[in-house]
């Protein structure tokens, strides 16, 4: 197991998209897509989309859009 620290959108663009404070928990399982930074000895990413299989909950993407 390795620790990220990966970085988004600011709370108000979060928010504005449908994402809340209480929309994913501490302890949800989630997929997380991000471009890693640029330093193979930095565990840091910036967010594309998260989500949480169990419910399907998700962000980053659009109706239809497929994030390989």
């Amino acid at each position: 197991m390795q620790r990220w620290a990966i970085e988004g959108a600011g709370a108000a663009q979060f928010a504005q998209q449908g994402v809340t404070r209480d929309s994913f928990k501490i302890g949800d399982l989630v997929q997380v897509v991000g471009n890693p930074a640029r330093s193979k000895d930095s565990y840091r990413a910036r967010l594309v989309k998260i989500t949480r299989p169990s419910d399907g909950k998700s962000w980053g993407s659009r109706a239809g859009e497929v994030v390989d």
